[in-house]
Order: C-alpha cells, then sequence, then structure tokens
C-alpha cells in the first residue's frame, strides 16, 4: 500500500524462505502488481516483473529495469472505467507509478483492477472499508534498551462487526512512502468490542541494510491505521510470515505470499485509514 512493498523481490523472498531442499517452481506469470486505493484517496499501482530467486540483483539501476512501463492499467469503481497514467514518482522505488485524480477512494465501494501487458491481462477486486479512529498513540522507553522507543496504538473494536486492521509508518526525513509494519495486521475474530493495544514496529524496506523495530528520540513519526477486508488482511499475514520468520530454520516458511490477482503476482488493496503523527521525545 501507499509505500511500494518492493514486490519484486518479495517475489523472490516468498520463494527463499522455502526449507531448503524444495525444487524452485518459476511463477506461472513473470507480471508483479502493487496496488491501493484509501478512502479519500487516489489509486497507485507499481508494475513490475518478477526476479527469480537463483539469479541475482546487483544494483538499484538493475533493479529499476524490472519495473513495466507500457502497462494499461484500469480502474472500475461500478460506473466508471479510468484508464491510469504512467508516470516517474520519486517517492517510490523504482520511481514509476500508474494514478490518477479521476477516481477517488470511497468507503464501502469496491474498486476492480485491471492490468493488461503483451500476452497478460490480470485482474482484481477490493472494498474500501469505513475508517476507525484510534483514541490515542503511546510513546514508551524500549524495554531492551533507554535509547530506543515504541509506539501503540489504542482502540475499540465495534462488536458489531467482523473487522481486519493495518498498520503502516512513515518517519520524517527517512522514508518518503508509507511502509508497512511487520506483524502490524490484526484480526478482531477473538477480541471483538474489546479496547486494544496494538503495537505500531518500524516499517522496512527491501531497501535498508539494517532493520530497527523501534524508534529513535526526536524522529517524527506517521502513523497510518488502516481498515481492511478479508482479502487484504490474508495478504498482510501472509507477508508478515515471509518478512519475519523466512530465515528462522525452526519456522520455515514454505507458501507464497496470499495473493487477489487473477493472471499476475502481487496484490490490490482497499483502505479505509486515517493519519496521525507522533513526536518521539521523553
Amino acid at each position: 500500500m501507499r509505500g511500494i512493498r518492493f514486490i519484486i523481490f518479495a517475489v523472490a523472498a516468498l520463494v527463499c524462505a522455502c526449507e531448503p531442499d524444495l525444487e524452485y517452481r518459476a511463477p506461472s506469470t513473470p507480471l508483479v502488481v502493487d496496488g491501493w486505493i484509501d478512502a479519500g484517496g487516489h489509486p497507485m499501482v507499481l508494475v513490475s516483473k518478477s526476479v527469480s530467486p537463483t539469479g541475482s540483483v546487483q544494483d538499484d539501476e538493475e533493479v529499476a529495469s524490472k519495473v513495466v512501463k507500457y502497462a494499461r492499467v484500469y480502474v472500475i469503481d461500478g460506473q466508471t472505467r479510468v484508464q491510469l497514467e504512467g508516470r516517474r514518482d520519486d517517492n517510490y522505488f523504482p520511481p514509476y507509478v500508474y494514478t490518477t485524480d479521476a477516481i477517488t477512494g470511497e468507503a464501502g465501494k469496491k474498486y476492480r483492477l485491471e492490468v493488461n501487458c503483451p500476452g497478460i491481462n490480470a485482474w482484481a477486486e477490493t472494498t474500501v472499508p469505513a475508517p476507525v479512529s484510534l483514541d490515542s498513540l503511546a510513546v514508551h522507553v524500549s524495554e531492551r534498551t533507554d535509547t530506543l522507543y515504541t509506539i501503540t496504538a489504542c482502540f475499540r473494536d465495534n462488536p458489531a462487526t467482523k473487522d481486519y486492521y493495518k498498520c503502516f509508518t512513515m518517519v520524517e526525513g527517512v522514508n518518503t512512502y508509507w511502509a508497512p509494519s511487520l506483524l502490524g495486521a490484526v484480526d478482531d475474530e477473538t477480541v471483538q468490542g474489546q479496547y486494544l493495544s496494538v503495537p505500531v514496529v518500524r516499517g522496512w524496506s527491501i531497501l535498508e541494510k539494517y532493520r530497527q523495530p523501534l524508534f529513535r528520540l526526536g524522529e517524527k513519526v506517521h502513523v497510518k491505521f488502516c481498515t481492511i477486508d478479508s482479502a487484504s488482511y490474508r495478504y498482510w499475514a501472509s507477508y508478515d510470515d515471509v518478512s519475519g520468520f523466512a530465515r528462522n530454520p525452526f519456522f520455515p516458511v514454505t507458501e507464497n505470499v496470499a495473493t487477489n490477482m487473477h493472471g499476475a503476482l502481487g496484490f490490490w488493496g482497499g483502505y479505509g485509514s486515517s493519519e496521525y503523527t507522533v513526536d518521539v521525545r521523553l
């Protein structure tokens, strides 16, 4: 979502995460889609070619060469079918997105994404849920070290509805996109109607060599708290499994990241989102 998840690498990661003696099987399609639409926002879609885990990526330029700039990308809101415009956007990497301001996400509506390339016609559908507001965001000194800090999001779940939630972060001066908070997908199955305190883990991207889940003193952290549908939850839960356990020999990941795309790898998601800003200070 609103921050590239570097799906071209995630495809490789999900296969590399498998047990060593499993044979690598090439995906049935080379096309990878990473798209989202927020309530009150415009659709954003990144299209790329997958990277084989048996190969190697040498530098950023080679990664950028995997972007697909010749796709025909459409979003349908039930009444209107709009073609998205491809353009350079340095807030993302690779710096190329498909978007339009002709469609604005509305809570409760369903949106269909279509991506057409030579020989490939891919599609997916998603729903934009109604946003849920946080009651508070609390900052605490980490129990592991007094130089780093944790953030906790607090809210009350609606007992009358089945809900799923997801957090994203963007650290001012560090990130230019919304990065997914690791283990930030929540299913209210066992906590319906309860008051919840959810840890907000620092979002991470594939370009960062060192993964730091906590926050530093003086950082200004933007938090995006989202309601998501069941398909989006399955994607993010499986993404967390791959990200968190890929290199753990005791909990090997042997399944691909879930996808709602037909004819391509990746994901198209709708978000009922609300944004907040936290200053990490004593």
